[in-house]
């Protein structure tokens, strides 16, 4: 695989692009879950603290998802 061969920059640069392919779907499943129970994915993320049913821990999961999926975009902009 890539990483197998990859080293320096060319190594971060996949290791980075392959967070955000897979944040961006991990994103895309939890906003299908999301509609399938009735919720929206542009609604407010939930209050922290133990999730009362599985669309309330959706929501709040993708909420970590969403901020993980910038961050990682934020360190793609930012390699050479």
């Amino acid at each position: 695989t890539l990483f197998r061969s990859a080293t320096g920059a060319a190594f971060d640069r996949a290791y980075m692009d392959a967070q955000v392919t897979q944040h961006g779907a991990v994103l895309a499943l939890l906003d299908s879950g999301i509609v399938s129970m009735g919720g929206s994915p542009d609604a407010a993320t939930p209050d922290a603290g133990p999730p009362k049913t599985l669309l309330t821990l959706l929501e709040q999961t993708r909420g970590v998802v969403k901020e993980h999926l910038q961050m990682a975009n934020q360190v793609v902009a930012g390699l050479p």
